[in-house]
């Protein structure tokens, strides 16, 4: 069922003209560029708690070997950390992350670990070993994802490259990038000045899910006014009206799946496919919930909006999520601190199913 949720990157073939919005996401983008930029220079380090600096430190990888043997190791050694650290895997169901790593507490996470092939030849700064499919903040102030916010309640999911990370770290202490004169940065410099900046462009675009998605269900909009570290320019209410436009004609077309989740406005990724793609992980009774708290929001975008304006186009799919459900609510899937609300939207995702 996940597998229409989470299609190639950048395939996708509708879009609804919002004149106003390039306006917004060219200003947004220059946000994301303008606090990447402020955290990769500055001198600034997460808690030595945090889940990546143990993640790292708990790894015993030949760190002076060539670079095929030490990307082979990391493969070999993956799961073994990512079961010692309670975290999702082929292998292993893990357990949420309380309060969370990134979005501190009032959030559950969900932290998959994964060993998705990528290319080591590209620059290593720009890659992007951690990525967030879901998180429930709609404040456009951007801050380090430090486990230290204090803005939101509920669910995220994210997802961690084990061999990019670690060889997105080899890669920065063998650089310059790591010094400070005679001095080498320690692990917690390198997580909160390489990749937690990273990992903003796809925060961003949850960001602009989450205002959508309560614009659609009428739900009040509890973000603080925090500030940021520097000045940003506020696009708050032009972004707004921008989703209330998309709502609007949105509303009055019949699109099949693909089509709606490619017309949902991004930041970051070029259609919301690259919020939703899907680690190359084995779908399996270790991995299931993982998926739930990933795509559930968006499963609930996608139901509500066949349902109210009556689209009977995705009537396969329709039938492919009703049997997930099904098997999801005779399994024992999901952690039992889960189980009570995913039943809730289970009920609400199944009456519009089969309204």
């Amino acid at each position: 069922m996940f597998d229409y949720l989470t299609a190639p990157m950048g395939v996708g073939r509708h879009r609804i003209r919002l004149p106003r919005y390039p306006y917004v996401q060219t200003g947004l983008k220059a946000n994301l560029l303008k606090h990447q930029a402020y955290y990769r220079n500055q001198l600034q380090r997460v808690d030595s708690r945090h889940l990546l600096v143990r993640l790292i430190q708990s790894s015993p990888l030949p760190w002076s070997a060539a670079d095929r043997p030490f990307l082979d190791a990391t493969r070999d050694l993956m799961y073994e950390v990512a079961n010692a650290l309670d975290l999702t895997s082929n292998v292993s169901r893990g357990k949420v992350q309380y309060p969370g790593a990134f979005y501190g507490l009032g959030v559950s996470e969900a932290i998959m670990v994964h060993d998705t092939p990528f290319d080591h030849y590209l620059d290593w700064r720009e890659m992007r070993p951690v990525h967030v499919h879901r998180h429930p903040v709609t404040g456009l102030h951007l801050q380090p994802l430090d486990g230290e916010t204090r803005e939101a309640s509920g669910w995220a999911a994210i997802s961690i490259n084990y061999p990019m990370l670690m060889w997105t770290f080899r890669q920065w202490r063998l650089s310059n990038d790591s010094f400070i004169e005679d001095y080498q940065l320690s692990v917690a410099h390198f997580v909160m000045m390489v990749v937690l900046p990273g990992m903003m462009g796809s925060h961003l675009d949850g960001v602009v899910f989450n205002r959508m998605y309560n614009d659609l269900f009428e739900l009040k909009d509890r973000a603080p006014d925090e500030k940021s570290a520097f000045y940003l320019i506020d696009y708050q209410s032009k972004l707004d009206e921008s989703l209330e436009e998309y709502l609007s004609q949105v509303g009055r077309k019949s699109l099949s799946l693909e089509d709606l989740l490619s017309s949902i406005p991004t930041i970051h990724h070029d259609t919301y496919y690259g919020m939703t793609h899907r680690p190359d992980v084995i779908v399996n009774s270790q991995t299931r919930w993982w998926d739930w708290v990933a795509y559930m929001p968006v499963l609930k975008v996608w139901c509500a909006y066949d349902y109210l304006t009556e689209n009977r186009r995705n009537r396969t799919e329709q039938k492919d999520l009703l049997k997930t459900i099904v098997r999801t609510q005779r399994s024992r899937w999901l952690p039992e601190d889960l189980a009570v609300e995913m039943e809730i939207d289970f009920v609400l995702l199944t009456d519009w199913l089969t309204a």
